[in-house]
């Protein structure tokens, strides 16, 4: 029987908090159980919540402590989820170890060095940011636009594309679903439905989906509007709602549970994603799953295997084209609900398919290394 891979999954935080990376390594250890040995790597301390999950977490608050624990345990292959501190220790153990070490890309770190510092400031930033992707044997990312615009500042390693994933509509029907949403929230058959689902946060735009939706309201069509999630914009979004006077149209769900909001996003007749700094956008696949097909902005990451008018929507980036959009997509309920059903053939994926590329592509890195070691120990 052939002995298991070995695998460290690195991030710099990890449980109780959510994010797209804390989700991809946790779904990623979960599926991964069967098939490897593999060891999460955190810079935290809450061994209240690791106790109870169903893998095993080394953890410290201390760089020192945590890299030393890490140095005593036997690995085949490092995959880090973030590009702070944690990569630096895989980075060091890669090093002492000689194993191959990857980083998947979550955020999109250019637009925010360049958004958050001077230009002289950001240029040196994006350089030290690419000196550490290169020092990487291959870089994930999940979208091909992200790998374009970080090779035009000079990133050389290997990239792979590394689609993320949602279980949100496992063994999910559609139709109950969405009865329960009518219910619960007062909703007729008739309701033209649209949904969001982000962290509040200048980056999610979701201003600039509300200044698109008084342009909608304006043409004359009704709609009920749900933005699920919570964060720091919350106070400006509510207030802004008021200024263009679509309080009758527009609620605030706060944050939901997967359970609550599959009804939601199964009921809604379209989802709206305005972002242009996302680099996936979870939401997109958890939507396609649940047959609900969303508006994107044209040449955004997030937008890169949407097709308009086949599996989802593209708009220019102004609040008019993305209103018009809307209302071109609400116009013909038969063709709306074809074009769902396309985005949850072509766009939805499961975390157990997205673990299967993970652990293939890493087999394969791995046997390229002991292609390359055997060539440099034959010379």
């Amino acid at each position: 029987m052939d002995k298991k891979l070995r695998i460290l999954q690195a991030i710099d935080e990890f449980l109780p908090n959510i994010n797209t990376s804390i989700r991809a390594i946790d779904n990623y250890t979960k599926n991964l159980n069967d098939k490897a040995e593999v060891i999460v790597a955190a810079l935290s301390d809450k061994e209240d919540v690791f106790q109870y999950l169903p893998y095993n977490v080394v953890y410290s608050k201390s760089k020192s402590q945590l890299t030393n624990k890490l140095l005593a345990l036997d690995f085949d292959i490092l995959h880090v989820h973030s590009i702070g501190i944690m990569s630096d220790i895989v980075l060091k153990l890669k090093k002492q170890k000689r194993i191959p070490a990857v980083i998947s890309v979550h955020k999109n770190y250019i637009d925010i060095i360049n958004n958050n510092n001077s230009s002289l400031s950001a240029k040196i930033k994006i350089k030290k940011l690419i000196k550490k992707l290169n020092a990487f044997d291959e870089v994930f990312v999940p979208s091909p636009y992200v790998a374009q615009d970080l090779r035009k500042y000079g990133l050389t390693s290997m990239v792979s594309y590394m689609p993320l994933a949602s279980d949100l509509n496992v063994n999910k029907d559609l139709t109950q679903l969405k009865r329960q949403a009518n219910k619960e929230y007062d909703l007729t058959q008739q309701d033209l439905v649209l949904v969001s689902v982000c962290n509040l946060n200048k980056f999610k735009r979701l201003d600039f989906a509300l200044e698109a939706l008084s342009l909608v309201k304006k043409q004359g069509v009704d709609f009920k509007y749900f933005i699920i999630g919570k964060g720091s914009e919350f106070d400006n979004l509510k207030q802004l709602t008021k200024d263009l006077h679509l309080t009758n149209n527009v609620r605030f769900t706060g944050y939901m549970e997967d359970e609550d909001m599959a009804k939601l996003v199964a009921r809604a007749n379209l989802m709206l994603f305005p972002t242009t700094s996302d680099i996936f956008g979870l939401c997109k696949v958890e939507s396609a799953g649940l047959d609900t097909a969303g508006v994107f902005i044209k040449n955004s990451y997030v937008a890169h295997d949407i097709f308009d008018g086949i599996n989802g929507f593209t708009s220019h980036n102004t609040s008019q084209d993305f209103a018009n959009k809307i209302v071109e997509a609400l116009k013909d309920k038969n063709r709306l609900f074809e074009i769902g059903q396309n985005a949850n053939k072509e766009l939805y994926v499961d975390w157990d398919t997205c673990t299967k590329i993970l652990f293939e592509r890493m087999q394969g890195i791995l046997s390229e290394n002991k292609a390359v070691d055997k060539i440099k120990n034959k010379n």
